[in-house]
């Protein structure tokens, strides 16, 4: 049998080894409400930045603490993160993107298409930072409510209505009721009147909204409008609602993209305002004639918020001069969607 011998230094350290606490197993992060809340933020944005992340979700806290929950979320396999520019290496800002298993905490399952999960690019990147200074404008600006588009698929199909043909159709009862009660009082005997009136009891109106639009619409609601009767009930204590199409212009967007539009939102443009919403003058003027043409509008994305406090201005006034009283005007910041 063979005989090990030890060291006096040898044999304490064995006698001491009991002692010497072992080191903790790492912990994995837990799924708080906070991370599946960014999650959430992921679905509705396909792609962020840390960056923007930071803006939307964690303005008043420290850089780092996003990009902690981050990459707690990447620990657990729910994102996924990839540089914007691959070739500055770690210098590079990461995009991420929500994975399957991050779909699956929200209820998603196979209604996850592969296809969202697709790497972003420093375009996309760039276009998200308009689609959040959009939300600004609407929401922190002109305090409406921005209803945005979806992404959809032969698994996860627009419904007919979609939210956007809700609202829209919503705001065209109130503006073509308002007109007509305008003409009641103004010019009972114009012409074509009894005719404007049978088909908005037709609620013909409805005819000019498609019902697939899955564009932004700003909408708001914080008003409430009584009055006298009109041609088919009382909007006494009723809630009524204005709202506009804002089509963000895309970074590749062609004559092609514009002309699609024109024919979705043509009708509609003769009873509600229609706008392309572009970066800057230079890349809204190759478009501006066809718009134009079509009763389409377009402005710049700084000019948003004043636009729209000049639409819900113009609106009251109809409403006003039809015989109404308008309340709740600055009732407070919508709700966001």
């Amino acid at each position: 049998m063979e005989i090990t011998e030890y060291t006096g230094l040898e044999v304490e350290i064995k006698a001491l080894r009991p002692l010497i606490p072992k080191p903790r197993k790492q912990r994995k992060p837990l799924l708080t409400e906070g991370r599946k809340a960014l999650l959430q933020l992921l679905l509705e944005y396909r792609s962020l930045t840390t960056r923007q992340v930071w803006q939307l979700a964690y303005p008043d806290r420290h850089y780092s603490h996003t990009s902690r929950e981050l990459a707690s979320l990447r620990e657990l396999r729910m994102l996924a993160s990839h540089p914007i520019e691959p070739e500055l290496g770690r210098r590079s800002e990461l995009a991420w993107v929500l994975l399957k298993r991050g779909a699956d905490v929200l209820g998603l399952g196979n209604e996850y298409d592969s296809h969202r999960r697709r790497k972003p690019t420093k375009e996309t990147m760039r276009q998200r930072d308009l689609e959040i200074e959009l939300q600004r404008q609407v929401e922190e600006v002109a305090r409406w409510k921005l209803i945005k588009p979806v992404t959809h698929s032969p698994a996860l199909p627009l419904p007919e209505p979609t939210r956007q043909a809700r609202h829209l159709i919503a705001a065209a009862s109130f503006a073509e009721y308002t007109a007509i009660q305008q003409l009641l009082k103004e010019d009972p005997h114009h012409p074509g009147l009894k005719e404007r009136v049978m088909a908005y009891k037709a609620r013909m109106y409805e005819v000019k909204v498609p019902v697939r639009a899955n564009d932004y619409v700003a909408a708001w609601q914080q008003i409430t409008v009584t009055g006298s009767a009109g041609p088919q009930n009382n909007l006494d204590d009723t809630k009524a609602e204005i709202a506009t199409v804002l089509i963000l212009c895309e970074p590749r967007a062609t004559e092609r993209f514009w002309q699609a539009r024109i024919k979705e939102y043509r009708a509609l443009a003769g009873s509600l305002r229609v706008y392309g919403v572009f970066k800057n003058r230079d890349q809204a003027a190759p478009f501006l004639k066809a718009l134009k043409a079509s009763g389409l509008r377009a402005m710049t994305l700084d000019q948003v918020g004043a636009k729209l406090a000049e639409l819900a201005s113009a609106q009251l006034n109809v409403a006003v001069c039809a015989g109404y009283q308008v309340r709740g005007v600055d009732e407070g910041k919508p709700e966001r969607q």
